[in-house]
This record gives C-alpha cells, sequence and structure tokens, in this order.
C-alpha cells in the first residue's frame, strides 16, 4: 500500500513538473519570427475566441452536470455526502479536462508560431519544438485524471466517511464530466469547421481537434481508474486490503512516468536520426518499453493472489496500445487509408478484451468469483493501456501542431517572396519531411480512440453491474420484501406468489440470525447476497480482526445468494426503447457535427440532450414503471452509446474524424454516467 500512496501523487507531480519545464522552455528560449507572428496573427485570434467560448461552456456544463447528478444522487440515497462527493467528480472532470485542452491549444498555436520559424534554419529544431508542446499537455492531462481519481476517492472514504465500494463509483463522475467537456470541444470545433481545407480557420480547427485529445485521455484515464476502483472492491472486502483498488491507477501513474522519460529523451532522437519519423517512433517506443514492464511490474510488486495473471493482462493491454499505433501507421500512413479499417482495429481490440477477460478467469481467490476476477483483468488490461495514453496523445498533439507549424511557414514564405527585380534571399529549408511526419503522426489518434473506448466502456459496464448488485445488497439488509421483488422482476426468483412468500421468509430469518450475532451493518449487505464460499471468507477475517466470535463461523451462506453479475432483462421494453432511442440519438449527433459550419446552436442541444438521456430518462421511467426500471435504461443507454460510438468511429477517419471522434467521447459519456447514477437508481 506504500507503493501506492508515494507511486500516484509523486508521478503526478513529477509530471506536471516536467510539463511545465518543456512548455517554459518553448516559450522563454524561443521567439516567432516578424514573417510568421504576422501570418499567424488571424490563427491567433480564432484560437483566442475558441478557448475563451469552450472554456465558459465547459464550466457551465461542469457545473450544471455536478449540480444535477449530485442532486440525483443525494436525492435518492438520502444522503448528503454521496450527492456532495458525486457532484464534484463531475465538476473535478469538466475542469480537469478543460484545462488540459485549452492549455494544449493555446501552447499548441504558439509552439507553431515558434516551429515554423525554426523550419527555416533546421527541421531538427522545429521537430523538437513541436514534440516537446505536445508532450506538455498531454503530461499534465494525465496527471490531473490520476491525481484527481485518486483525491477524490481519499476525499469520499477519508472525509465524508463513505464505503470504498459505494465511494468507488461516485469517483466514476469524474469520467463522465471529463467526457461531457471533451464532446463539447469536439462539436465547437465541428461548428467553427471552414469549407477550405487550408487557412486559419482550418489551422484552428486542426489545433482544436489536437488539444481535445487531451481531454480525451483525461475523460478515459478518469473513467478507466473509477471503474477500477469499482471492480477491485470485491478482492478488497474480502482481503481487508485496498491494495486491490488501487492497482489500476497505480499502473496509470506509472504510464505517466514512462512519458516523461520518453519525453525528456525526445531532443535526443531529434538530433541522433536523421528521419524525422523514426524520431517520434522512437520516443514512442521508449514510452511503451518502460509502460509495458511496469504495467507488468506493478501487480507483481502490489498483490498477492493471481498477480502473475493480472501482471500478464496489464502487459496485454499496453502491448495492445503499442499495437493499435504501429499498425495505424502502418495501414493508415499519410491518412488516405481510413475508410474500412474501423472494424478491424474493434476487432483487434476485442480479441485482446477477451485474452483479458481470460487471464483474470484463471484466478482463484476463496470466496471471489471468477466473473469478479475475470472482470478485474479487463481492468488491469484498460490500465495498461492507458498507461501509455499520455505518450499517444502526445504524439496527436505534435502532429497537429507540425501541421499547423507547416501552413505557418507556407503563409510566411509566400508573404516574404521578393518583388520583381528585387534580390532573392536563400531558399529555406524543404517542408517535406516535416508535412510528411506530422500526417504520420496524425493516423494512430483514431485507432487508439476505438482502442481505449472499447477497453474503458467495457470496464465500466461491467463496474455498473458490480455496482448495483452492491446496491441491491443494501435492499435486502433494509427491506427484504421490496429486495424478493426485484429479484423476482431479474429472474432470480421464480416469479410464482408462494415461491416469493417462501423466499422472504427465509431471508428475513437470515437477517434476524446475522443482528442477534451482532454482524457490523457494513457487511450485512454482502452476506445477505453471498453464498457459502464468500461467507465463509468474510466471517473468518473478521474473527481474524477479532470483531466477531470464533462462534460466528457456524452461519453458513445466506438462502439465496444472488449471481456474481446482476441479470440485465434488456429484452424488454425498457432496455429495447433505450437501445434504439440512445442509437439514434448518437446518429443524429454524428451527422450533425459531421456537418460543413453546423450551427453551434444544434451542437450545443446535442451536447444538453445527450447530458439529460441517462439522468431524466431514467427518472421518468423509473417514476412510470417501477422496479427495476431505472437502473435497466441507465444500463441500457450506457450500452448504447458504447456499441453505437464504436460503430460510428469504425466508418473511418479522415474528414469523418470529427463525427468519428465525437461518437467515442459520447459512448465514454454514458457509459460513465450510466455507472454512476444507475446504483442511486437502485435505492429509490
Amino acid at each position: 500500500m506504500i507503493v501506492a500512496q508515494l507511486a500516484i501523487p509523486l508521478a503526478a507531480v513529477v509530471a506536471m513538473v516536467f510539463a511545465t519545464w518543456f512548455a517554459l522552455d518553448i516559450l522563454l528560449r524561443t521567439r516567432p519570427g516578424e514573417g510568421v507572428f504576422a501570418a499567424a496573427e488571424r490563427t491567433r485570434e480564432l484560437g483566442s475566441s475558441y478557448i475563451w467560448r469552450y472554456v465558459v461552456l465547459s464550466v457551465t456544463l461542469g457545473l450544471a452536470g455536478g449540480a444535477g447528478l449530485g442532486a440525483a444522487v443525494g436525492a435518492y440515497r438520502d444522503g448528503v455526502e454521496s450527492g456532495a462527493v458525486a457532484g464534484l467528480a463531475v465538476l473535478a472532470g469538466a475542469l480537469g479536462a478543460a484545462a488540459t485542452a485549452a492549455a494544449g491549444l493555446a501552447l499548441g498555436e504558439r509552439a507553431s508560431e515558434r516551429a515554423a520559424t525554426a523550419a527555416d534554419r533546421t527541421l531538427r529544431q522545429a521537430l523538437a519544438i513541436a514534440l516537446w508542446a505536445g508532450t506538455a499537455p498531454a503530461l499534465a492531462g494525465g496527471a490531473l485524471a490520476v491525481a484527481g481519481v485518486a483525491g477524490l476517492y481519499g476525499i469520499a472514504t477519508r472525509f465524508a466517511d463513505i464505503p470504498s465500494g459505494e465511494a468507488g463509483f461516485l469517483v466514476l463522475g469524474a469520467g463522465a464530466g471529463a467526457a461531457l467537456t471533451s464532446l463539447a470541444a469536439r462539436l465547437l470545433a465541428a461548428s467553427d469547421d471552414a469549407d477550405e481545407e487550408d487557412g486559419p480557420e482550418a489551422e484552428t480547427v486542426e489545433a482544436a481537434g489536437g488539444a481535445a485529445g487531451g481531454a480525451d485521455a483525461v475523460a478515459l484515464m478518469a473513467a478507466g481508474g473509477g471503474a477500477g476502483l469499482v471492480l477491485g472492491a470485491p478482492m478488497a472486502q474480502l482481503g481487508d486490503d485496498l491494495v486491490w483498488i488501487v492497482t489500476p491507477l497505480v499502473v496509470m501513474a506509472l504510464g505517466l512516468a514512462a512519458a516523461t522519460i520518453a519525453g525528456i529523451t525526445l531532443p535526443f532522437w531529434t538530433r541522433a536520426m536523421r528521419n524525422a519519423g523514426r524520431s517520434v517512433v522512437a520516443g514512442y517506443a521508449i514510452a511503451a518499453v518502460v509502460g509495458g514492464a511496469l504495467a507488468f511490474l506493478a501487480p507483481v510488486a502490489m498483490l498477492e493472489e493471481g498477480r502473475w495473471w493480472f501482471s500478464c493482462a496489464g502487459l496485454l493491454g499496453a502491448g495492445l496500445s503499442a499495437l493499435l499505433f504501429l499498425v495505424g501507421r502502418a495501414i493508415i500512413g499519410d491518412g488516405s487509408g481510413y475508410r474500412g479499417t474501423g472494424a478491424a482495429f474493434t476487432l483487434l481490440t476485442g480479441a485482446g478484451l477477451v485474452a483479458a477477460f481470460a487471464f483474470g478467469w484463471q484466478v482463484e481467490i476463496e470466496g471471489v468469483s471468477s466473473t469478479a476476477t475475470a472482470l478485474y483483468g479487463v481492468a488491469m488490461a484498460a490500465a495498461g493501456a492507458l498507461a501509455l495514453a499520455p505518450a499517444a496523445v502526445a504524439i496527436r498533439g505534435f502532429g497537429s501542431g507540425a501541421a499547423n507549424a507547416v501552413a505557418l511557414a507556407e503563409r510566411a514564405r509566400e508573404a516574404a517572396e521578393p518583388a520583381e527585380g528585387e534580390e532573392a534571399v536563400p531558399a529555406p529549408m524543404p517542408l517535406g519531411p516535416l508535412t510528411a511526419t506530422a500526417q504520420r503522426a496524425l493516423a494512430p489518434a483514431w485507432c487508439h480512440g476505438i482502442g481505449w473506448t472499447a477497453l474503458v466502456g467495457a470496464v465500466l459496464v461491467g463496474a455498473l453491474l458490480l455496482a448495483v448488485r452492491a446496491e441491491l445488497g443494501n435492499v435486502a439488509a433494509s427491506d427484504v420484501p421490496r429486495y424478493v421483488q426485484m429479484a423476482a422482476e431479474l429472474g432470480v426468483v421464480p416469479d410464482f406468489e408462494d415461491i416469493e412468500a417462501q423466499t422472504a421468509y427465509d431471508l428475513a430469518s437470515y437477517r434476524d440470525l446475522l443482528d442477534r450475532h451482532d454482524i457490523h451493518a457494513a457487511d450485512a449487505p454482502q452476506l445477505m447476497l453471498a453464498g457459502e464460499a464468500e461467507t465463509r471468507r468474510l466471517l473468518d477475517l473478521r474473527a481474524a480482526q477479532g470483531r466477531l466470535d470464533e462462534g460466528i463461523k457456524a452461519i453458513a451462506g445466506g438462502p439465496l445468494p444472488f449471481p456474481s453479475l446482476p441479470p440485465l432483462r434488456l429484452d424488454r421494453l425498457v432496455g429495447v426503447g433505450a437501445l434504439v432511442a440512445l442509437t439514434g440519438l448518437l446518429a443524429a449527433i454524428g451527422l450533425a457535427a459531421a456537418g460543413r459550419r453546423a450551427a453551434a446552436a444544434r451542437a450545443l442541444g446535442a451536447i444538453l440532450a445527450a447530458a439529460a438521456v441517462p439522468v431524466a430518462g431514467a427518472l421518468i421511467v423509473r417514476a412510470a414503471v417501477g422496479g427495476n426500471a431505472g437502473w435497466e435504461l441507465a444500463a441500457g443507454a450506457a450500452l448504447a452509446g458504447l456499441i453505437a460510438g464504436l460503430a460510428l468511429a469504425a466508418r473511418g477517419g479522415g474528414k469523418q474524424g470529427v463525427a468519428a471522434e465525437t461518437g467515442l467521447s459520447l459512448a465514454v459519456w454514458l457509459a460513465a454516467a450510466g455507472a454512476a447514477i444507475a446504483p442511486a437508481l437502485v435505492a429509490a
């Protein structure tokens, strides 16, 4: 546990320090030339306008989303602390993603001016400037995501006194808030899109897209880290060891260290290698090797049971991320080969997901189901993949900055051409190598988006189901007849009146037995749903801690063991309606984002509609239908967002990239929001 307590804050602080150093080195040690500065005037104006609108929109969405989600959670759980933590998580995620995107855009534009100036003398210096300009916001965003999730979890458990299992799904709000502002960045960029493929407007849209990649990374890392907190709870509860909860977050924090090391070595690679593209690949290779090694070693050092299988899952995730990078560069190349490749990347990620699930399934922990360990294996794979997210986002930012630097340099050179009769100036350096490097750097970003979203989406859905099971345990401990009714609706209990009555009697008797033996109130919900092995493991642990007498070991498992994951009855009207409605909504937003000069009002309306679906739709259906309809609709929203978002992204990239990346951002938002709100709806 000491490793976790030190690794997360230390990696975040170191990453933030080097991000600041990289940014200051660019801004203070280099200056743009007069010609480039004049050529970039319109781009600066558009960029400042975009940043202002984006920050205002992000703060508004963060406050509104945090207030709405916090009020819903607080009202359904009758707890101010839970609602406050959920609302704070949404606001923190929104502000962290907004800060990352805004800082990335501001630094990227100024770095592009300096890189364009340096390109007249040497392409190596221009390459180094663009690389560090992409690395700085990527490191800052990763640090905010990892430290933010860890800080929110600490606030929830230490200061708000919220149980660790419940705190995990409340922290998922950070991923929802970050994904919402990432979605805002995509749609604002789409509303500003110009008909011309070059010029200041097109450069601003490209820079905004690159900066939004940083917001994407914050959203994915926050959502993946929060889901890891939830998926580690079953092992932590039976082992009294919080290391299970924080290990995925530690793996992502160590990925920040790997990206920092790679960033430090970038100037060396730009000087040592004549080929600009190879220097970019060398920097990423350093991050991949170090990050993969740390993703493998962290579980070995921190976990006791199943360490080797979970280490393999972490290494698998890092390897999958690196494979997507290499395959994306090889297949997509200069950006002309996007169409038709999305399905291949989706299937590749699916194969990795199945392998991670199989790794986790091999772990045997007394009292813990194989399903829970398998989902934890997926969480470790997602953490390993996201450990390389800062490095990949850095390259995406480099690609945008280098492309804009080339455009600025070309405009400045055109303006500086001597008039007829004037003495010709020396020929500047050719920009072709830098242009080709920038295009190839942009290609893997879309592949990573598909892979990361699929992994994080699977983890979020698993976290949703585990959190709902825990909430059903709370219902069983406090209101047995209502729990039996809900279990019958889920198909766990046969839907016959006499069987339901007998089951309710058995559960009530078992609850009285737990009360007679002074079972702690925090353990009762878990024991009401536990089978024999899980009950034995928990009671042995409490007896060893001196909290129970040895005689308590005579208690067997509950009369109605609940499945490891609550079954989803998506065959009913609620689930089908959620899938159809969300798929239609996502398609409409994708078409709006892909349209040229899409109206800002339409884009903002789409954001508000997306924000309202998981909460308002679930509440309305909950009040009208009752039973489990509320959380099932939220689960349907999460699944529909993931499926339709990946399907939209798989159509292709290039000029469709705005629509594709918008679909991915919306998918993460719906999944994280659904996972955060669904457990609260169970208690309604």
